[in-house]
């Protein structure tokens, strides 16, 4: 993409995870999470994947890194066991920031040391993707942020909640960002 502020997004890494994968989390990480719903180690498996590519100064750059994520579930697992367990009269204050639907974004970010801005929105792709991809332009180009993440998690079913991600950068080699892209994230 590129805008009137005249910055090249390029694709600086590109994943995707049907599943969680544990063994990418340390057990002190996963612990400190333990209530963290399904789609949220999904979404942060796939950014784990994303990032591995990352030389040291990417790795460095993580602090500064902005965070978009898309889902129109939000963490619907831990929604409803948060609801059956009010409905029967009794509720773990542990289990309600895991029901948040922002609770996608603070995953992937307390699991990557990801700090700098996020958004998370509880709307389908196809509404959200344009607007997403118009703040990371704006946060890489006018804010300064080195690299963002816009992740987005679909739903197959009950249970399934397939993630893909990108990891966009400006002005340094790489695929250029295009419409095929946002495209690709839709499809989760």
């Amino acid at each position: 993409m590129k805008s009137a502020s005249a910055i090249n997004l390029v694709i600086a890494g590109r994943a995707e995870a049907a599943d969680p994968q544990m063994d990418l989390f340390s057990a002190a990480a996963r612990s400190a999470v333990r209530y963290a719903d399904p789609l949220c180690w999904t979404a942060a498996t796939a950014v784990a994947r994303a990032l591995r590519g990352l030389n040291d100064c990417g790795r460095q750059k993580r602090h500064a890194t902005g965070v978009i994520t898309i889902s129109p579930h939000g963490p619907a697992q831990t929604i409803a066991a948060v609801a059956e367990a009010s409905a029967a009269g009794s509720s773990s204050p542990l289990r309600y920031p895991a029901s948040n639907p922002g609770a996608l974004a603070g995953i992937v970010c307390i699991m990557h040391d990801l700090r700098g801005p996020t958004l998370n929105f509880v709307t389908p792709a196809a509404v959200a993707l344009p607007p997403a991809a118009g703040l990371a332009e704006s946060w890489i180009a006018h804010h300064g942020l080195p690299l963002v993440v816009i992740l987005v998690s679909g739903r197959v079913d009950r249970s399934k909640y397939p993630a893909r991600c990108l990891l966009l950068a400006a002005d340094q080699p790489g695929e250029p960002m295009n419409p095929d892209h946002l495209a690709w994230l839709a499809a989760a």
